[in-house]
């Protein structure tokens, strides 16, 4: 008969368990679906409009860079993620692709013209200058040697296109050419041609040496030099 209670009251503790456990699963349910809400379709709409339409129903709109797109007019939504009916939390964000139109604006290329050039060219295709920076490299003094985006990418109107500028060109860097042993004629000739000075040429005395044979330089051979640096040649005499 105790045994027989027992049951009954196991029973029903398992029962109210079993329904409390049902009840709190469903009480989730319904709040997660009372939470949920299906994104609006925007695409096609400016922005704005966009923007307002996912506000009204709790998701929060994110504008992304502009795309081109041939279905939808430039300055409305091109696309949309998630895309129109599916369902989110509250709260949860929703990407905006605004559109460029059939084709954007293309970028020209910039590339070995001098700053105040481009800047031209840019304001004749729809766009602006955005950053400058200078640096020290080969080439031309002064002229655009980078540029982002490049060549060809395509911008709204009005988007900047940012500039990389060679403020001085390197100096031509060579290694200092050997003319001690050479008649003086033939070195001067030789470091005219290849694009050095000769500043003068000194004679000395050398005996054991015909005259007119270089027996010092400055400066000095092997070293580092720029085309154009004065050369002076000692010649025995």
């Amino acid at each position: 008969m105790k045994g027989g209670k027992l049951l009954a009251a196991l029973a029903v503790v398992t029962g109210i368990a079993l329904g409390a456990a049902v009840a709190a699963w469903v009480v989730l349910w319904l709040s997660l679906k009372a939470s949920a809400v299906r994104v609006p379709a925007v695409e096609g709409q400016p922005p704005e409009a966009a923007a307002r339409a996912l506000q009204a129903v709790g998701l929060v709109p994110r504008l992304q860079e502009p795309v081109p797109d041939a279905t939808h007019p430039a300055g409305t939504v091109a696309r949309q993620r998630p895309v129109a009916g599916f369902q989110l939390k509250r709260g949860s964000t929703v990407l905006l692709y605004p559109s460029l139109g059939a084709a954007g604006l293309s970028v020209p290329d910039l590339v070995g013209l001098p700053p105040a050039a481009a800047a031209v060219q840019l304001e004749q295709a729809g766009l602006a200058e955005g950053e400058h920076a200078e640096v020290q490299g080969e080439g031309t003094a002064m002229v655009v040697i980078a540029q982002s985006p490049a060549p060809g990418s395509l911008l709204p109107p009005g988007g900047k296109v940012s500039l990389l500028i060679n403020r001085q060109a390197r100096e031509n860097r060579v290694v200092m050419p050997d003319m001690v042993g050479e008649p003086v004629d033939v070195a001067q000739n030789l470091l005219s041609r290849w694009g050095f000075r000769v500043d003068g040429v000194q004679p000395v005395p050398y005996p054991g040496l015909p005259a007119g044979v270089v027996v010092k330089q400055t400066p000095m051979a092997g070293g580092p030099a720029s085309l154009g640096t004065g050369v002076v040649l000692w010649a025995s005499r």
